[in-house]
């Protein structure tokens, strides 16, 4: 545990600590939680805007790859079948440097940029929470 401790005060420490100042800044500035909501928002979305970037890079990098191959593949899908298809597709992905993983890596940058960081993703108390309060039941308790 000592070590997920060290982890978080490395990397999240500082986030942490910087998002808590843009906040409170923003809010003696302001005076207004809202606005200071918004300029919190802006400042993260400049602070990820590199790995959006290189999330896009990615992406574009891995389908030129897959388009480069595309008519050999579907050539060897035509000409062979069974086996021999399973191993020429294989033999084609490494010589140009394909693996089948490789989908799978630009995929959770990707998820993150379109949402996949929690969009629509809540802790179901906070949800049950949310129900009771929306039916007039009150927040607190079952």
């Amino acid at each position: 545990m000592e070590f997920l401790r060290c982890l978080y005060l490395i990397f999240i420490g500082p986030l942490e600590l910087l998002f808590e100042f843009v906040f409170s800044m923003s809010y003696k500035i302001s005076g207004n939680e809202g606005i200071s909501i918004i300029v919190l928002s802006i400042v993260m979305n400049l602070l990820a805007l590199p790995l959006y970037r290189r999330a896009d890079a990615m992406q574009k990098e891995q389908s030129d790859k897959m388009k480069s191959v595309a008519v050999w593949q579907e050539r060897i899908r035509k000409t062979f079948k069974g086996d021999e298809r399973f191993m020429m597709l294989n033999a084609l992905n490494r010589e140009k440097g394909i693996h089948p993983a490789d989908h799978f890596a630009v995929q959770p940058a990707v998820l993150y940029r379109y949402g996949g960081h929690g969009g629509g993703l809540v802790d179901p108390e906070s949800a049950a929470v949310f129900q009771r309060r929306r039916r007039g039941q009150g927040g607190v308790g079952p």
